[in-house]
């Protein structure tokens, strides 16, 4: 037997309880006191929280979930999960043993149970609850849930909602409606549309294919390898674990593949993609987007072709080493505490923070490829030149001290890499002063006046 009480307050004023007390042979009283229920004779279910009158409505949902046992559906319809009143319904599912005296609804993960939510604001959605029997013929039986605010044909029109039962680990389909709602899928490879409003879908277990359509949405795929696709809006995108697909389609949105090697495109828009991995495939193309961002949690090399404005560590304030090395477009680079790496090409911003950092170049100096120091620490950090492209700079080592001047331009047939401490411009030059050599080149600008030596160069 079921019993709803939703003046109850387990959880704060007006939560509202249900007491399921389990029958037997014989042996009753004459009374019997809700507050003996020990988990043996029964069980009480808490409301989540205050003003929920959660036990409004109580029903029998048959066998909801497949696996032999009778479950429960329960009617909150002052919850306030998507808004004022707008409602909620949980389901209980039944098993062989083993209950507490208590059990919390915040607790129903899938496995015991699950939470379905109103629509909007004002449905008092489970304010009557029932099992419907088998609507769809799969063999599972299905429940009904009455929204009495839902307005879908004028004030007071009312909505029902038909919710199909379905097998653990089964594959489902689920598609949303105009309004915001919370669609969750289940340990199958499972297909989730929001369609339009501002929609949370959450994949759980499974292969899972998650569309966000228009509107701002959370896609969150869960655990294995899922398939999210924010579409047309500001949305947010988790991968979770796994090796996911990622694209956030039109809009400013937030991808984070998580753990895995993650494949993830921001479309059109100023995208933020957070790594996790230096395995993460970032896909941006040119043009579509001017203030596109990479967080970095582990070291990071971009990709040619990926139009990226900053590239920095996930955290500015930790000492964890991360590498970081742009591409040839212009990246603003800015590192953390740690003892981090720059490189790559193009004309970049490179900040290295309070760690002792590498500013690397290993790409071919030009007008097209000066880049803009800001930070440097003559006592913590180096300048590392690759001789691979800065040939005239000999075997790999400590910078030779002739080999370094400080002025407007060479002053000896030695001299290789030049500092204008007036400019701040750093040059090489292949051949010194040698007459008839050839012009140095500028690779990068620091500070004026820094006190640059040639200790801090080293030939890699």
């Amino acid at each position: 037997m079921v019993v709803g009480a939703i003046g109850a307050d387990p959880n704060g004023d007006g939560s509202g309880a249900t007491y399921v007390v389990f029958g037997k042979a014989g042996g009753f009283s004459a009374d019997l006191n809700l507050s003996t229920l020990n988990g043996v004779n029964g069980f009480r279910i808490k409301g989540e929280q205050g003003g929920d009158s959660s036990g409004r409505s109580v029903a029998s949902a048959g066998d909801f979930n497949g696996d032999g046992f009778d479950d429960l559906v329960i009617g909150a319809d002052r919850n306030d999960a998507k808004g004022d009143q707008s409602g909620a319904s949980y389901v209980v599912f039944g098993k062989a043993g083993g209950f507490t005296a208590d059990l919390e609804l915040a607790t129903l993960n899938g496995d015991n149970g699950l939470k379905i939510l109103g629509e909007a604001a004002g449905d008092y959605s489970g304010h009557s609850v029932a099992g419907a029997g088998d609507v769809n013929g799969d063999g599972l039986d299905d429940l009904i849930v009455g929204a009495s605010g839902a307005a879908p044909n004028g004030s007071g029109s009312g909505a029902s909602y038909v919710v199909f039962g379905s097998l653990p680990g089964e594959s489902v389909t689920r598609i949303g409606s105009a309004i915001g709602q919370t669609i969750r899928g289940g340990a199958g490879d499972d297909t989730l549309d929001g369609r339009d409003g501002d929609d949370s879908l959450i994949g759980n277990g499974g292969d899972d294919v998650i569309i966000g359509g228009r509107g701002n949405d959370d896609l969150n795929g869960g655990l294995d390898d899922d398939t999210l696709s924010g579409g047309s809006g500001n949305d947010g995108l988790l991968g979770l674990s796994g090796a996911d697909s990622l694209n956030g389609g039109s809009g400013n949105d937030l991808l984070n593949g998580g753990t895995g090697a993650d494949r993830v495109a921001g479309g059109s828009g100023n995208d933020t993609y957070i790594v996790d991995a230096s395995s993460d495939r970032l896909v941006e193309d040119a043009g579509n987007g001017t203030l596109d961002r990479v967080r970095a949690a582990a070291d990071y090399r971009l990709r040619a072709d990926v139009e990226i404005e900053t590239l920095e560590t996930i955290n500015a304030n930790l000492t964890t080493a991360i590498d970081l090395a742009g591409n040839e477009f212009g990246q603003t680079i800015i590192g953390n505490k740690g003892a981090n790496t720059r490189g790559g090409g193009g004309n970049d911003v490179l900040t290295g923070g309070l760690g002792a950092d590498r500013f690397v170049f290993d790409t071919a100096p030009g007008l097209g490829n000066i880049d803009r120091i800001a930070g440097f620490n003559v006592t913590n950090d180096t300048i590392d030149v690759e001789n691979a492209i800065f040939t005239a700079l000999g075997r790999a080592g400590p910078l030779a001290a002739a080999a370094f001047h400080t002025g407007a331009a060479a002053a000896a047939p030695e001299d290789r890499i030049i500092y204008n401490a007036a400019t701040g411009g750093l040059f090489y030059d292949a051949d010194g002063n040698t007459p008839g050599g050839t012009a140095a080149v500028r690779f990068a600008t620091f500070s004026p006046n820094l006190g640059l030596t040639a200790g801090d160069f080293f030939v890699v």
